[in-house]
């Protein structure tokens, strides 16, 4: 989705490891979130931000996300 596949096998190691869950997202963690946001189990949640990002967020290294 984002490219990174595509990237030679040591840049994506190191890339994988600014992730916790150390893997490359797929459509469908996107879409089961929009499933989820969708049905009656979310109806309570309103106005608030949800990190589909493997971790990033909680483990960003941005020096190592963008290669340097």
């Amino acid at each position: 989705m984002n490219g990174f596949a595509d990237l030679p096998a040591e840049r994506q190691d190191r890339l994988l490891d600014t992730l916790s869950l150390r893997r490359w997202e797929s459509p469908d963690d996107v879409a089961d979130l929009l499933i989820f946001l969708a049905s009656d189990q979310a109806s309570y949640i309103t106005g608030t931000l949800v990190d589909v990002s493997g971790g990033k967020l909680a483990t960003q290294i941005p020096a190592v996300a963008h290669g340097r």
